[in-house]
C-alpha cells in the first residue's frame, strides 16, 4: 500500500537548537554529526539525487530520526532514494523534522523503499508504481517507481530497488535475475523515457564479464544502459559506499536518454568525519547524482 503524504514542518518537543546545537532525546547536547567536512555546495540550478541505504532506520530511534534530519537540512539535496525504512511512521517522524519536504513510501515489508524529495525543487508526477509484487525470489524487497521533474525541467521516471544480499551462488543467481526482469521491464514499458534505477544493488559492478558479473545483462547493452558511477567502483575503496567490507554495492544506472546530461557522482563519507555515523545512521555511506 503507498503513502503519499506532506507533513506540516511541525518540531518534535525533543528537537531544541541552541547556537546550531541539538538538545538529544537522552539528554546530551551536543552536535548531531561532525560532518561539516564531508559536505559539497548544491544550489537550486543543479539537480541532487542521493540513494541512501539507512540501515533498518532508525538504528537508535529518536536520536537516529534527529541526527538524519539535520545531516539532510545541511547536504540539502533535492530527492533522497532511502532503502530500509521500517515503517511509516519512521518515515513520518523523520519528514517532521524537515520544512518543504514531502515523502512517498511503499509499506510492504520490515524493510521498505522510499522518496523523500524538496517541494520547491522537485514535482511528483502521476501515481507511485510497485513493481515485481509477484517475483519474491528476484526481489525480496519490491521496487518502488516514480516519475518526477525537477524544476530546471529535467523529468524522468525513478526506480528504487534493494536487492538481495549476500555471497553465494543463490544470492547472486537471484540478483542476476532481479537484472534481467529490471531490464526486460524498461525496454517494454519505458522505451524512450529518462530511466534513473538507482538503490542498493548489494553487488558490485566492475567484475569483467560472465558469470562474475550479475548485471552482465546491463553492461553488455551499453548503448541503452551505463552505471553512473562506474569511476567510483574502479576508484579508491577508501571511497566506496559500504566500508565495512569493502565494497561498492550502491549505484545508479541510467538509460541511454540521460548520457547527454552532465552529470557527476560522488560518495559521501561521512564516517570519516565522524565515526558515529556508523552506529547513528548506516554502515552504507549515501551516494549522490548531480545533474548541472
Amino acid at each position: 500500500m503507498f503513502r503519499n503524504f506532506l507533513f506540516p514542518a511541525v518540531f518534535l518537543m525533543y528537537l531544541l537548537y541552541s547556537c546550531g546545537e541539538v538538545a538529544m532525546p537522552d539528554g546530551t547536547d551536543r552536535y548531531a554529526l561532525d560532518i561539516g567536512d564531508c559536505l559539497v555546495e548544491t544550489g537550486p540550478s543543479t539537480f541532487e539525487i542521493v540513494t541512501w541505504n539507512v540501515r533498518e532506520f532508525p538504528l537508535l530511534g529518536e536520536i537516529t530520526i534527529v541526527a538524519l534530519a539535520d545531516i539532510i537540512r545541511r547536504a540539502d539535496p533535492d530527492l533522497i532514494a532511502f532503502q530500509e525504512i521500517v515503517s511509516e511512521e519512521d518515515l513520518e517522524s523523520l519528514t517532521n523534522l524537515l520544512q518543504g519536504w514531502q515523502a512517498v513510501i511503499l509499506e510492504v515489508s520490515d524493510l521498505n523503499p522510499a522518496f523523500l524529495y524538496k517541494t520547491s525543487e522537485v514535482t511528483l508526477i502521476g501515481q507511485p508504481v510497485s513493481l515485481f509484487e509477484n517475483e519474491p525470489e528476484a526481489f525480496p524487497r519490491p521496487p518502488l517507481l516514480i516519475s518526477v521533474e525537477h524544476h530546471s525541467g529535467i523529468r524522468m521516471f525513478l526506480i528504487n530497488i534493494h536487492l538481495k544480499c549476500c555471497s553465494g551462488s543463490e544470492n547472486e543467481s537471484r540478483r542476476r535475475m532481479a537484472g534481467i526482469l529490471l531490464k526486460s521491464y524498461v525496454d517494454e514499458k519505458l522505451p524512450a523515457e529518462k530511466v534513473l534505477i538507482l538503490g542498493d544493488f548489494n553487488d558490485e559492478i566492475d567484475a569483467p564479464g560472465q558469470p562474475e558479473n550479475v548485471f552482465y545483462d546491463f553492461l553488455a547493452d551499453s548503448l541503452n544502459y551505463r552505471f553512473l558511477d562506474m569511476g567510483i567502483a574502479r576508484g579508491n575503496p577508501e571511497l566506496w559506499s559500504y566500508p565495512s567490507w569493502p565494497s561498492h554495492i550502491d549505484h545508479f544506472l541510467a538509460t541511454d536518454e540521460l548520457f547527454a546530461e552532465d552529470l557527476k557522482t560522488e560518495v559521501f563519507a561521512f564516517d570519516r568525519c565522524d565515526a558515529a555515523y556508523l552506529d547513528w545512521i548506516s554502515d552504507h555511506r549515501p551516494v549522490m547524482l548531480r545533474f548541472k
